[in-house]
């Protein structure tokens, strides 16, 4: 597939590269993100698979305040950044 680019005379192919970026190194900001925990050990380990939406990031400690949709967490949590990925689709009930 070649893109979103339907006038072919202004696009030139040949110069066009693939940029691959990390997970770890995206970070998104907008308050309301959806996302999806997963990777938490021990105590956080009951987050996985959880969906939620960011409310803040907290650059100190590298991670969001993320409110649940689960309503037995009703308090905001904070995760670790390399812990929540954009959740694009909302699974299947």
């Amino acid at each position: 597939m070649q893109g979103p680019i339907t006038d072919k005379l202004s696009r030139n192919v040949q110069e066009e590269r693939l940029l691959t970026v990390a997970v770890k190194d995206i970070r998104f900001f907008a308050d309301g993100t959806p996302v999806i925990c997963h990777g938490l050990k021990d105590a956080m380990s009951h987050l996985n698979g959880k969906i939620g939406d960011t409310r803040s990031w907290v650059e100190k400690d590298n991670s969001y305040e993320i409110q649940f949709e689960d309503k037995s967490l009703a308090e905001p949590c904070f995760v670790k950044h390399e812990n929540v990925r954009i959740l694009f689709e909302l699974p299947d009930e």
